[in-house]
């Protein structure tokens, strides 16, 4: 793809030519055929200079890098120092999405509970404790049943 680039020109006293060149690079050169009566390849930029007020208009296939247009140093300044707070914000909505999604989770677990304790008629602030207890050993009961049957010839 072309880029168009400005190259600023020195004004002598009295200097009356157009104080600027246009630079186009990245550009593939396409020629094109005005019309029948007029055989003769057109190249696009024939005729720009003069519409655009610029002194010349120079046409390049590669990159041209101009050094008077590179505001890098500025740009790293000013990014640097609109960075701080993009990072601060991203930041701040991850831990809020992380925040959401762990109050999400905590309150399925406690509706779990909520409905276990409900469904055995007991309090799940006071015998909670019990329940896992009751719970687990129950769990090493039939372990220890498996166990058994499966040793049985």
């Amino acid at each position: 793809m072309a880029r168009l680039q400005i190259l600023q020109l020195p004004e002598g006293a009295g200097d009356e030519r157009p104080p600027f060149v246009l630079v186009v690079d990245g550009y593939v050169a396409r020629r094109y055929i005005t019309g029948l009566d007029k055989p003769e390849p057109v190249s696009e930029f024939d005729g720009i200079a003069e519409k655009i007020g610029a002194r010349a208009v120079l046409v390049f296939e590669e990159t041209v890098d101009i050094p008077a247009n590179d505001l890098t140093g500025y740009l790293s300044e000013a990014e640097e120092q609109a960075e701080t707070p993009r990072a601060n914000e991203r930041a701040i909505q991850a831990e809020e999405k992380l925040k959401a999604f762990m109050d999400k989770r905590y309150a399925i677990e406690e509706l779990r509970k909520a409905s276990l304790t409900d469904a055995l008629g007991l309090d799940r602030l006071r015998d909670w404790d019990d329940i896992v207890n009751a719970a687990r050993g129950m769990r090493e009961q039939v372990d220890a049943t498996r166990e058994q049957d499966a040793s049985a010839p």
